[in-house]
């Protein structure tokens, strides 16, 4: 029997090592052509992850959407039409958390995410309930807190799909005990018992989503610990673009331009983000701009950081260095390609030179990408959804599904690939 290290590179022992002849197959096979509705809040952590599931689902020709509050239709119009994606912007006139002003605003100042959340629901359910009525897609893909979604969906008998642009620890460790702690850390940080009850309820009613819906999770093995995954779990990796050519700018013309001033003057850069709903104290603001000034040798620095927060800043925004670009919002995804109350400006320095001085950080880092690269992205989340529409037009609401041991049937024959003609039988319970 031929050696299993010459099989694997297909040749003999007697044959000189050399070219190897390859031979490829193709593979094709055909898929009903899909209408698909992807809902999220605007939040950029939440909105994103679900503008590139529908993006790659209308690449690959299926009928999608891009369902959210109007008022993120500049940000983001343009590129899912572009894509072949649909904007379907609701509640013409309610702005985002990202305004200068508004109720959303407000509520994001102040930590109050429940009652975000619950403002959003309402300006937003109505409005997707009639369009989902009217378009009747084949499945719904909703972010995990958009509350609008699920009722409606269900309600005109649409399949859902969670997304989660967040990672598998959340489905490891979400129990009572859990919930009530993030609810007490809530209560303790708004004082607001509004608040707190909303989140509760939130909390709450994904407890059990979280088991019995087919879940998109936009993590990897690497950056989350090892774990069996439940049956309704796919990790499909950050869903954010990955070029298949080396990206020489950004979409940010003003960016750019600062980009090639720094690098011209040999700098190093460092990019700074808190994530959407992250709310400094002015304290923290000071701490890091403080922090990062005295950085030596002296680096640039790319902040993304929220209108009404750049006024904590201790220099106004035009009296910033050269070496500072900050702006309420940066081009994460392309540029990347590219805190506790002790927090001082002393640690902001003494973190940053460390990091930069020590190369063990920078291969982490790129261990952490080769991870993550092996994952499928925000394709693979558009392979389950079809996957996912086509069995489960033929299953029971997964909702319905009484144990788990028939929930992994379903699952399995989601991931198996099964054609719309298959017939899932739940053994009796």
């Amino acid at each position: 029997m031929e050696p299993l290290p010459s099989l694997l590179v297909n040749r003999s022992p007697e044959r000189p090592a050399g070219k190897v002849a390859r031979e490829f197959l193709t593979v094709s096979r055909e898929v009903h052509r899909l209408k698909v509705a992807c809902i999220s809040t605007p939040e950029a952590g939440h909105l994103v992850p679900a503008v590139q599931i529908a993006k790659a689902l209308a690449r690959r020709g299926h009928q999608s959407a891009l369902v959210t509050l109007d008022c993120a239709r500049e940000k983001f119009a343009k590129g899912c039409e572009a894509a072949g994606c649909e904007f379907v912007g609701l509640a013409r006139g309610i702005q985002g958390s990202d305004a200068e002003s508004g109720l959303a605003a407000e509520l994001t100042s102040k930590g109050l995410f429940g009652i975000l959340f619950r403002h959003y629901d309402q300006a937003m359910r109505e409005e997707f309930r009639s369009w989902l009525q009217s378009e009747q897609p084949d499945v719904v893909v909703a972010d995990m807190v958009t509350l609008a979604a699920v009722e409606p969906a269900r309600e005109c008998g649409i399949p859902v799909i969670l997304n989660v642009p967040g990672p598998l620890e959340l489905f490891k460790n979400m129990g009572i005990s859990l919930v009530l702690m993030l609810c007490a850390i809530s209560f303790l940080k708004t004082r607001s018992f509004t608040d707190t009850r909303i989140m509760l309820q939130v909390l709450f009613d994904l407890m059990p989503a979280f088991s019995t819906q087919l879940c998109l999770v936009n993590s990897f093995f690497g950056l989350d610990a090892a774990w069996p995954v439940p049956p309704n779990i796919v990790m499909t990796g950050s869903t954010a673009p990955r070029p298949s050519s080396i990206l020489r700018e950004t979409s940010d013309e003003r960016f750019n331009a600062w980009l090639q001033r720094v690098r011209g003057m040999g700098l190093r850069i460092i990019y700074v983000t808190m994530g959407s709903m992250q709310v400094l104290e002015p304290f923290q603001v000071r701490a890091l701009f403080e922090g990062l000034q005295a950085v030596s040798p002296r680096c640039a620095v790319a902040w993304s950081l929220k209108s009404e927060q750049q006024e904590k800043l201790p220099v106004g925004k035009e009296a910033l260095p050269a070496h500072f670009f900050i702006q309420k919002w940066l081009p994460q995804g392309e540029a990347l390609v590219l805190s506790p109350p002790k927090l001082t400006a002393a640690a902001v320095t003494t973190a940053v030179s460390k990091v930069l001085a020590d190369g063990s950080y920078a291969q982490r880092a790129l261990e952490l990408q080769r991870s993550m690269l092996k994952t499928g992205g925000a394709e693979a989340g558009q392979d389950t959804t079809v996957l996912a529409a086509l069995v489960l037009s033929t299953t029971p609401a997964l909702s319905e599904v009484k144990c788990k041991s028939c929930l992994g049937d379903v699952m399995t024959s989601v991931l198996d690939q099964c054609t719309a003609d298959r017939e899932i039988l739940c053994r009796p319970v």
